[in-house]
């Protein structure tokens, strides 16, 4: 049965190949939110190596949905849940098949590179810095804004809390001064994406702040992104969103503590990064790596130690808000 699932996509390259009259280039990151959009710069890297194919970018149903608004690409294949691209099946109608692997997957450490670098290196292509932008039209905006109550013009932060790897979590004490004080110094609406990304964590309980909106945990991704691209901040933990954020051109503040921002936080858009500055501070980039796969000796201590003064610091400057 899981074979006759993917005939669609067989059936796809074959009449793409026809009406196109190109031959093709399939480029595959399924999951996660952030990786694939780090995966958008080898998009078009293959794009500028082969102009006259071409180029697939095959996701998970949802990431492809949202990519359908990303100007860079032009054709975008949606890969149902649980199921895989019949890579033998579909190899006398794809030229070339690029799958690109972080470089844990790849077990070869946390490099020292930004995490879009780290996809170019593994396709063999020039490495570049450019932030992918995702264009979310007036009228999708416009309709989630009057979905959620947002007034024209009305001045927006969201907080991203997760739940995710612990090693990625500040703890909820720290979050709620955070929120106390940006209370105090923000004029605005305060918004909270508190939806777990891990299946392991659908069980634990989210994070809620009085006066704060939550967003509803299955919302859709380019809903997510329409709600970001009209706000004047995202502070959040080491996630997607950050990535989402940066491709809609809204300013991030990322907390950090196991990853490096400089490898993470979005190259074109107005992002700063706040960590602990620990002997033990990202160790994602030590080989091998020593924090969600083997547990941390230190008791997390590069999340715990992050200040809010810290994080309230980097908002003003920021917000340029006293």
């Amino acid at each position: 049965m899981r074979a006759l699932y993917k005939i669609p996509f067989l059936i796809y390259l074959f009449f793409v190949r026809l009406q196109r009259w190109k031959r093709v280039i399939v480029l595959e990151r399924v999951s996660g939110l952030g990786d694939v959009i780090c995966c958008i710069p080898a998009y078009r890297a293959l794009k500028e190596k082969y102009p006259k194919h071409l180029v697939i970018f095959a996701t998970a149903q949802p990431l492809a949905d949202l990519l359908k608004y990303c100007h860079e690409i032009d054709a975008v294949y949606g890969i149902p849940r649980g199921l895989d691209i019949p890579k033998e099946r579909a190899a006398w109608l794809v030229d070339r098949h690029y799958e690109p692997h972080t470089s844990d997957e790849q077990k070869q450490g946390g490099k020292k590179l930004h995490l879009a670098r780290v996809f170019l290196k593994d396709c063999g292509l020039p490495v570049e810095n450019w932030q992918p932008r995702i264009s979310i039209p007036t009228g999708i905006r416009e309709a989630v804004a009057r979905r959620f109550g947002f007034r024209p013009g009305e001045p927006i932060i969201a907080l991203h809390s997760g739940r995710t790897w612990p090693v990625r979590e500040l703890p909820a004490e720290s979050w709620r001064e955070i929120v106390r004080r940006i209370k105090q110094r923000f004029q605005g609406r305060l918004i909270h994406f508190c939806a777990p990304t891990r299946v392991d964590q659908l069980d634990l309980p989210v994070q809620c702040f009085e006066d704060v909106q939550a967003m509803p945990e299955n919302l859709e991704l380019v809903a997510v992104a329409a709600v970001l691209s009209q706000c004047r901040l995202l502070i959040g933990i080491d996630s997607g969103l950050l990535h989402l954020a940066g491709t809609v051109g809204t300013p991030t503040l990322g907390v950090f503590g196991a990853v490096n921002p400089e490898f993470r936080l979005p190259v074109g858009t107005p992002s700063k990064g706040v960590y602990a500055a620990l002997p033990c501070s990202f160790c994602h980039h030590e080989t091998p790596i020593k924090h969600w796969l083997t547990g941390c000796p230190y008791d997390i201590r590069c999340m715990k130690e992050i200040s809010v003064d810290q994080v309230m610091k980097a908002v003003e400057s920021i917000l340029d808000v006293k």
